[in-house]
């Protein structure tokens, strides 16, 4: 947890401390590195990032890192399946057993589109035409809400 030690924009520093007790969903105690305790609302208090001071690279022969992690792989069992092996067949009752057939070989037929992987549609392509006058207006960020901070921190890193 840091505070911002000053208002002024110029001078201002960060202490640390630690969020010791959740009041209310905005609303935290937090123990100063002096020992004190003190009551700051989430707008006051940012989390602390340790930045990385060198970057390197490092293998699985590497122990002074730890584990090595991996992206998840998909599970072999999805993988292996075909489209139609993964349907709920439940779901076609509503068509004639022709139909399903159909329905199912179009699927297995097509597998590269109907795959649970997501890929790149290169199909189309535009152009934005703009005057020779047109500058882009150069905005600044709007803020993200306390409340749905951490589901955009979700997302951003599932994505």
């Amino acid at each position: 947890m840091l505070e911002n030690e000053s208002t002024h924009r110029t001078f201002a520093r960060w202490k640390q401390g630690k969020i010791t007790k959740v009041r209310s969903p905005y609303s935290y105690m937090v123990e100063m590195a002096n020992g004190f305790c003190r009551h700051l609302h989430a707008n006051k208090i940012r989390p602390f990032v340790a930045r990385a001071q060198n970057v390197g690279i490092n293998s699985e022969q590497d122990v002074d890192f730890g584990e090595v992690r991996y992206a998840p792989i998909p599970a072999d069992n999805l993988a292996s399946q075909t489209p139609s092996e993964r349907i709920d067949k439940a779901s076609l009752n509503h068509l004639s057993d022709e139909q399903q057939d159909d329905l199912l070989a179009l699927l297995d037929e097509f597998c590269d589109v109907f795959s649970e992987t997501p890929g790149l549609c290169k199909a189309v392509e535009h152009d934005i035409r703009v005057t020779p006058q047109f500058r882009p207006r150069m905005t600044k960020a709007y803020r993200v809400p306390e409340g749905l901070k951490e589901r955009l921190k979700d997302k951003l890193m599932n994505s």
